[in-house]
This record gives structure tokens, sequence and C-alpha cells, in this order.
């Protein structure tokens, strides 16, 4: 039953997105005949595509939300020029991520590591949050100077300071709230610089739909998935393995190493 829930969830959140209203389609005559971003090319070729009319067009529904969508009133408040809608819809639909770092065992080669793979991230560093958890160290001094070590790269960064480890995850999700993939690592672990970039341009250019997406030792998580399904297993590691291995079974799973 937990396969099915898993697939019937996500469907549910989903929702369609008419092109009708959308400044980026195209149409002749009445008819929608493309999409100037060329994603409709893409949903096409996935199969994710109603056509639809009304009495006053004929267009194509997107089953499934497209990120693209936008309106003529924000195209108004833009220069003109389809080449500065396409930069302002790249700048907004950019994948945001966050990442828990549990610090309770903050060590100096855990914090150079840390401060290693951040320094090398290649993607807006503004659309990454990191969120530092800590229940042992009640914010020393080492772990302050850390948490403003981080943010001086560019980082939106959260020191949160949870009461004992149960109350970490309820502490921490709020704070990752509104970003579309999440995760949680330790200090030693590490990130690809290349991976956020990656991960961007499979959803918003391959429209890719992963829901647990492998990097190494690392596993980022649809957060929306987190979200709906955290409190079904009572602890991070009991959704995450649980996650894997749904995700795995039914196809969910991107291995970025693969």
């Amino acid at each position: 039953m937990r396969s099915q829930q898993l697939e019937d969830k996500l469907k549910e959140a989903e929702a369609t997105t008419s092109c009708k209203e959308c400044v980026f389609a195209k149409f002749e005559e009445g008819t929608q005949t493309s999409c100037l971003t060329g994603r409709l090319d893409r949903f096409l070729d996935l199969d994710n595509v109603v056509e639809a009319y009304d009495n006053d067009k004929e267009f194509y529904v997107v089953t499934r939300v497209c990120a693209g969508f936008r309106t003529q009133e924000w195209s108004d408040l833009l220069p003109d020029g389809h080449e500065h809608r396409i930069n302002q819809l790249e700048l907004e639909t950019g994948l945001k991520f966050s990442v828990m770092i549990d610090i309770d065992e903050l060590t100096e080669e855990g914090k150079e590591n840390t401060l290693s793979w951040l320094s090398e991230v290649d993607y807006n560093r503004e659309k990454i949050r990191i969120v530092l958890s800590d229940v042992n160290n009640g914010c020393a001094e080492e772990v302050v100077e850390f948490w403003g070590s981080v943010k001086a790269l560019g980082y939106p960064t959260i020191l949160m300071k949870s009461a004992h480890e149960l109350a970490r995850d309820m502490d921490g999700f709020p704070k990752m709230s509104n970003t579309f993939y999440t995760c949680k690592i330790t200090p030693t672990q590490r990130i690809s610089s290349e991976v956020f970039k990656k991960v961007n341009s499979l959803v918003n250019i391959d429209l890719a739909n992963p829901v647990v997406i492998k990097t190494g030792d690392v596993h980022l998580f649809l957060f929306m998935l987190v979200n709906m399904e955290y409190l079904q297993h009572g602890n991070f590691k009991g959704f995450s393995d649980w996650a894997i291995k749904q995700a795995s079974k039914e196809g969910k799973l991107l291995d970025l190493d693969g």
C-alpha cells in the first residue's frame, strides 16, 4: 500500500497548467501553435499535455505544474523584448534548495570540509538555504563563528538550537520550507559543486521530476514529500529509508553518479 500511496499523494498534490493566458504561448488565428520557452515540446514528448478549447481559443493544458507560466501583467512590468522575459523567467524559476547540517560534533576538520565544498558551489547561493542544527553545543562561540563563516560565503544561513534530538527535525523543517529539494548532512559530508546547477537543469530544462536524488553519499528529497510523509515515520532516518526504497521501486530515484 505504501508504494501506491507515494504515487497517489504526489499526483494529488500536482496541479494542471493552462497555456491559454500564458504570455509565452504563441497563437495563430486563435489556435496555439507553440511555446516561446520550448517547454511545450518537452511536455509533449513526456505525454504531459492535452488539447483544450473554449469560445475564444484552442490551446494546450499541461497535466502538471509548468513553472514557466506567466501572465501578460507580469510581462508588462518588464522592459520590452523577449530576451528580457526569458532572462527574468530563468531568474525566477531557479530551484531553491535547503541543506540541514548537524553540527553537534563540530571539529576543525568538519568546519574546513564544509566551508571548502560550500565555497566551490557553482549556483546562485541565495537560492540555497543552510540550516546549522545544534543540539549539544549550546550555540557556543565557535559555533556562532562558524555560522558567520558560512553566511559570509553568500548563503542564507540559519543557526538553530534544539532542546533535544527528537525536536531537531520539527524545529528544522519549517525553516526549510518553500524550497524544492532538501537534505540532511554532517560536517564530514560533501556536496559536489555542480549538483545544484545539474538538478536545476534536469527539472527546469529536461522537465524531469525525481522524488529522491542521490549524489555520492547524500540524498536530496523533494520537500513536498517530506512535508506530507515525515510524521508517518517519526524521525528523519525512518522517513529517508522509506522514501529511498519507494522512489527506487517506482523509478523516482535519480542517481547523479550512475
